[in-house]
């Protein structure tokens, strides 16, 4: 599966054109005019030849490191072959020479990241047959999930650590949480005591505060059998599925800031003719341009798993090209919710047993490329 790939001059070109256009892709200049701090995770790197793979807002970036560059790993001196893959950077880019002159890098490296792809049990957070509808925070260390009509979360120190310290939080379920960790859009039934289930949402101080009584969103309280809400991380678009002509879509809406009423919501236009099914649950990567969906009704015994990955070339251009997640040596993935999380390489999602039951699972070392 190929994401977007970005030329490097190109890129860097395209994101010294205007001020205006680096602070919207959260790009820092720095005091040099020519230099920009980008923080990216770092993917692999090719110390004999002075590259290394980047990502940045879920593009692939593959840049030169200048002989002379400083590299920084957990604030000591360190060295370019040093650095692992899965390690948090900001990097200095010299624009005019289009090299890398600094890098910055943290945290611990991926362990076992040439692995293949494993699927592991979230066995620690299992503990009924309704256990469904996960989330997963940016840098994988907070879950949250639905089970018996209220949403649950749990945290873990690292990737390589279990999630723990689990807790109830409120009533509700299809929970989708922006990347402060302090807006949730949830699904609830609605205010005026009619059947069925309307978009809510809530916020909090901090992320170790409670949240607010959700309420529900009125500029969306008519969207027919909204399901599947997901947030982007700054919390400024929606999508989710509603009910069309009889059939499900998937759809989006907009606000200018997070006090500013939803737009009234639109199609997402998709392009997926050769999926025998509906696509729901679509989770996009913060980007714009990546999209994860299941596709239904689920069929257990599906030879080639229902969780797929689709692609778009600008945020206004159709998602297409829809393709299976999978992974050599792995089994058919069939289940609903599927959530990514860029910097460690891990798929989670609820696995169906045919039973109508759903369990947490987890598919590790997974390149969506």
């Amino acid at each position: 599966m190929n994401a977007p790939r970005f030329h490097r001059n190109m890129f860097f070109r395209f994101l010294t054109t205007s001020l205006s256009f680096l602070l919207i892709l959260g790009i820092v200049p720095s005091a040099n005019a020519d230099v920009i701090t980008i923080e990216v995770v770092i993917k692999s790197i090719d110390a004999k030849g002075r590259t290394i793979s980047v990502i940045h807002k879920n593009k692939t970036l593959e840049l030169d490191v200048s002989s002379k560059a400083e590299v920084l790993i957990n604030s000591k001196p360190g060295k370019l072959d040093a650095l692992a893959a899965g390690q948090q950077a900001k990097i200095d880019y010299e624009t005019s020479f289009e090299i890398i002159t600094k890098i910055d890098a943290t945290g611990s490296p991926l362990k076992n990241a040439t692995d293949p792809p494993s699927l592991i049990e979230l066995s620690e957070l299992n503990s009924g047959t309704s256990m469904s509808d996960p989330w997963i925070s940016l840098d994988g260390l907070t879950i949250y999930w639905s089970f018996e009509g209220d949403i649950w979360t749990a945290q873990r120190k690292d990737k390589d650590s279990l999630f723990e310290k689990k807790q109830k939080l409120l009533p509700g379920r299809h929970a989708t949480v922006a990347a402060d960790g302090l807006q949730m859009i949830l699904l609830a039934p609605p205010s005026d005591g009619q059947k069925g289930e309307s978009l809510y949402q809530t916020t909090r101080s901090s992320v170790d505060k409670p949240f607010m009584r959700p309420r529900e969103i009125r500029e969306l309280r008519n969207v027919p059998k909204p399901k599947n809400p997901c947030l982007s991380p700054d919390g400024l678009t929606l999508y989710f599925n509603r009910a069309q002509n009889q059939r499900s879509e998937i759809a989006y809406t907009t606000r200018k800031s997070l006090r500013s009423p939803w737009s009234p919501s639109r199609s997402l236009s998709v392009e997926a003719e050769s999926i025998d099914g509906v696509l729901t649950w679509p989770f996009v990567l913060n980007d714009g341009l990546t999209m994860l969906c299941t596709v239904e009704p689920i069929q257990p015994s599906g030879k080639s798993g229902n969780l797929v990955v689709l692609s778009r070339k600008s945020t206004t251009a159709p998602f297409e090209n829809p393709h299976v997640i999978s992974g050599n040596d792995l089994a058919p993935i069939i289940g609903r919710s599927p959530r990514y999380v860029i910097s460690t390489g891990e798929l989670v999602f609820a696995r169906f047993d045919g039973r109508n039951a759903f369990s947490l699972m987890m598919v590790r070392n997974l390149d969506l490329e």
